[in-house]
């Protein structure tokens, strides 16, 4: 299915009496724009790539014929479908950057597979990508990289995370297009286990002026963090474990780095995932870049945390939170209520019933009318879910009033037997028929619930 922005409302979205402690921004509930049929998008990067000053979108798959799914933006924040690049495997992640000066941006794709690629499609000079792409040896089964300048020479290197060979590698960019080998090193596995990091994140924590790398792992349900060098090189890695949510442990995929307290210094928020009420844990860094304290702070009610998003969504010069969820896909926004100098807080949550897999989001100004919006890819519905940020439309926790319910999802119990990090690790790894095939499991096995 291709075409022109679908504006189709979706999911449960109620409007509802306001508690003074629930957030309530001015969402609409979300319009479809479709993506070609069994696409299974993973990852979404927004850039104006051919100049018209709208964003294009350049959008990951886990599709059978390994796409990358090209939309040009129009007026209005629309997104259409307007072609398509072959890569050798399944992608998990997309950036892009200039990479070689030119003024053109060019594709970098995280390519899974036994034998992980890094694929750079080059800029074509009309505002497209050369087709056959540049291949880089990445370990095996890349999930994540970033363009990043992480030796201040003014070219952007690439940092990449390799799953399955649990791998952290650097390629430097000598700012003409090409790249060399500088750094890879093995992220220690626990003794109870693998530690299958997920993600990666290029921030300066210590304000040394070099980038530093984080890295989340499923495996071991941490956060590991090395401090950058000054040359594309990490010193070892120092893992920090999330604490326990009554009794259990939560596992993690994805983080999202911002200030919230306004101190200086930039907090990690990681969704945790256990069975039941969801969490987020709150890491403090001190002035050296290391974690100083954690705290779990309560989150949604309904779905298994996935995905996290940080941006000002009512315009008060603070990061507020947004968490995607599967089974079902609910997003929640939590508005942050941080006094200046206090401990971060945040309003309970408001929810959209959405989709069942909300596998990446973006915040973006995407229709350019001075706020910002919200996109989120859904992994099993073959589509993006775009939350214009313009009128109050959500259905608020705790609010009993109006009745309303979200979709009832139940999980097989072969799910409920795994725990947190357990869990991730399969919903990570299962393509979009096997989630929706979680359906026709409920009908052959007794019990699950939300």
């Amino acid at each position: 299915m291709t075409g022109p922005c679908l504006c189709a409302l979706v999911g449960v979205a109620m409007a509802m009496p306001v508690r003074a402690d629930q957030t309530a921004f001015d969402f609409q509930a979300p319009e479809l724009i479709p993506l070609p049929d069994d696409v299974s998008p993973t990852c979404m990067e927004l850039k104006d790539r051919d100049g018209d000053g709208y964003l294009d979108a350049v959008i990951a798959s886990r599709s059978a014929d390994h796409q990358i799914i090209l939309m040009d933006g129009g007026p209005g924040g629309s997104l259409e479908v307007v072609g398509q690049l072959d890569a050798p495997d399944q992608t998990d992640w997309v950036a892009t950057g200039d990479l070689d000066g030119d003024g053109d941006l060019e594709l970098v794709a995280g390519v899974r597979g036994i034998a992980g690629l890094i694929a750079i499609y080059d800029g074509d000079g009309n505002g497209s990508f050369i087709e056959k792409p540049r291949l880089l040896a990445a370990g095996r089964e890349v999930r994540c990289l970033r363009l990043e300048d992480l030796d201040g020479d003014g070219a952007l290197d690439i940092l990449a995370t390799a799953h399955r060979s649990e791998e952290i590698i650097i390629y430097k960019g000598d700012g003409i297009g090409g790249f060399s080998l500088t750094e890879r090193f093995r992220l220690a596995p626990w003794k109870n286990g693998s530690v299958y990091p997920q993600s990666i994140y290029a921030e300066d924590l210590d304000d040394d002026g070099n980038p530093d790398t984080l890295a989340v792992s499923i495996g071991a349900g941490s956060v590991h963090i090395a401090k950058g060098i000054g040359d594309a090189t990490m010193n070892n890695p120092t893992a920090w474990v999330a604490p326990e949510v009554g009794g259990l442990t939560g596992g993690s995929a994805y983080l999202s780095i911002a200030d919230f307290d306004s101190d200086g210094r930039m907090e990690l928020v990681a969704p945790q995932t256990t069975w039941g009420q969801q969490w987020f844990v709150l890491f403090d860094i001190d002035e050296n870049g290391s974690v100083e304290g954690t705290r779990n702070i309560m989150a949604s009610s309904y779905g298994i945390s996935w995905y996290s998003e940080t941006g000002d969504f009512d315009g008060d010069g603070d990061p507020d939170l947004c968490i995607g969820h599967a089974l079902p896909g609910v997003v929640i926004f939590m508005e942050n209520t941080t006094e200046p100098g206090g401990i971060t807080t945040f309003n309970e949550p408001q929810w959209f019933f959405s989709g069942e897999f909300i596998r990446h989001m973006v915040a973006r100004d995407i229709d350019l009318d001075g706020d910002q919006d919200l996109l989120a890819l859904d992994y099993t519905g073959d589509q993006i879910l775009l939350f214009r940020n313009g009128s109050t439309d959500g259905f608020l926790a705790g609010d009993e009033a109006g009745g309303a319910k979200p979709p009832e999802r139940r999980v097989p119990p072969r799910l409920k037997k795994l725990d947190g990090p357990e869990l991730l690790l399969e919903l990570a790894s299962m393509n979009a028929a096997g989630i929706r095939s979680l359906s026709d499991d409920d009908h052959s096995e007794e019990g699950g619930d939300r």
